[in-house]
């Protein structure tokens, strides 16, 4: 309708908050009943792995006592076998939590906007948040980072990458304590989970975009410094953060991988026997079901594209039409596009589990691994990763951190002002922010368990 009076803009708001009070309450109905369901299962799954420690406690105690070695050999393969059980269920529970994780999201979410939508709808407005500037240490780190170790350590990255000590690491590891098939799968599914933590990470950052170009296109000069605002945030805290971190993290790298190629120089000093390494060998039975698991990665990649995907449109239709967001039909064929994509890994999960013995071929394999042995691999993926994000980092000088920084901080003074603006549209996308942000720091919380429960396939 065309705004012509006042009565016309209030009747528009009205409008516009009923339908987005009815929305939220929709909303947080469903989070609520599919955080109570995810809740029960992971209850039934905690119960579920009570019972499987106590079993092999049972097991072990009686394998203390055995003198038989028929029996010992018995029991310590029903011992192994529960502890696989065990590991499967470990990695239930946390599937089990990111799914309430995310449903807590969404009703935190829901749960926010309904209250906001009934204030609103009442009569009364929300308050627009003030921008804060610059920290009066900023020169001070600005200087810093030109200085050592920050101003070497691009190259020191690269060089180290690329030098003797980073290929001994990897040939100790790949192919020596770990057969390339199994390597190259643990690999894969680190690199799913990154990728996964990296997606989430982009979403908060585009919708913080979002919310930017909005508020340039809404606000006038005012909107053009809310956007310039989050570019310097953005800008200040990637500086902040590879200040109070990077040297640590490749100190710790170099550290690790110099440890892995040590062990090569020296077998002596290796985390497996040589009788160990040959049990670990690949067979045609381990290799086939190492070949086979790979759809399972392949389609959990999928999920986070189709998320990805869902929202970039959900962040178009706010700026286009915030009103009809929750009946957009390019939004509601992305939220099946992503409920398919997740079916599509169970259907793989239940595909991999009915090839024969393969399941269990691939989970022995597994399985001769200690949680130890693990740990050293994903200590390595975790610093092979981090020199290679470090080595494509300039932190100070042409096309840097630091001008980036300098750049945006200009930017954000030439054009601050602070101003009321499309309270709908900045409403929406902080919302989008929060439940993305909630995601992503649910899943860099769990991300040590989570990714070791996933490179030792305890779930897909």
């Amino acid at each position: 309708m065309a705004i012509t009076t006042l009565v016309d803009y209030w009747q528009q708001e009205v409008t516009a908050y009923t339908a987005a009070k009815a929305g939220a309450q929709a909303a947080l109905t469903a989070a609520q009943a599919g955080l109570a369901t995810a809740k029960k299962q992971r209850d039934q799954d905690v119960d579920a792995l009570a019972k499987k420690k106590t079993d092999i406690a049972a097991k072990r105690a009686k394998l203390s006592t055995s003198k038989v070695p028929a029996e010992v050999d018995a029991l310590n393969r029903d011992i192994r076998d529960l502890n696989e059980q065990r590991r499967v269920l470990e990695g239930a529970i946390l599937d089990d939590q990111d799914l309430a994780d995310d449903w807590q999201a969404q009703l935190d979410v829901a749960a926010a906007t309904l209250a906001r939508a009934t204030a609103r709808l009442d009569g009364a407005t929300g308050k627009l948040a003030d921008a804060q500037t610059a920290a009066s240490d900023a020169a001070a780190l600005k200087v810093a980072l030109g200085q050592p170790p920050f101003d070497t350590l691009k190259a020191d990255a690269t060089g180290f990458l690329a030098g003797a000590v980073a290929t001994d690491a990897k040939t100790q590891l790949k192919g020596t304590d770990f057969p390339s098939p199994l390597f190259d799968r643990a690999q894969t599914r680190y690199a799913t989970r990154a990728q996964r933590l990296t997606s989430l990470q982009n979403g908060v950052t585009f919708a913080q975009t979002g919310l930017g170009t909005t508020a340039g296109q809404d606000g006038g000069l005012e909107g053009a410094a809310d956007k310039a605002r989050i570019v310097f945030e953005q800008a200040e805290r990637a500086c902040r953060q590879y200040a109070g971190s990077a040297k640590l993290r490749y100190d710790r790298a170099v550290s690790t991988l110099t440890t892995f190629a040590t062990m090569k120089a020296n077998p002596d000093t290796d985390f497996l026997t040589a009788d160990e390494r040959n049990l670990v060998k690949p067979n045609q039975a381990r290799t086939t079901a190492e070949a086979d698991v790979g759809q399972i990665d392949t389609d959990r990649r999928a999920v986070d594209t189709a998320r990805e995907q869902l929202e970039a449109k959900i962040i178009t239709q706010i700026g286009a039409a915030i009103d009809t967001l929750p009946t957009d039909p390019g939004v509601l064929a992305g939220r099946a596009a992503v409920v398919t994509a997740v079916t599509k890994v169970q259907t793989s999960v239940n595909t991999f589990a009915a090839k024969g013995t393969e399941p269990k071929d691939l989970a022995d394999w597994e399985a001769i691994y200690g949680d130890g042995d693990w740990h050293l691999l994903l200590d390595y993926f975790d610093a092979a990763a981090t020199l290679t994000e470090l080595s494509g980092i300039t932190p100070t000088g042409a096309n840097s951190l630091v001008e980036a920084w300098t750049n945006a901080e200009t930017a954000y003074a030439a054009a601050l002002a602070a101003a009321a603006q499309a309270r709908r549209r900045r409403a929406a996308l902080n919302d989008e922010i929060d439940v993305r942000q909630a995601r992503r720091d649910a899943a860099a919380a769990a991300a040590p368990s989570r990714v070791l429960s996933a490179i030792r396939g305890d779930s897909y």
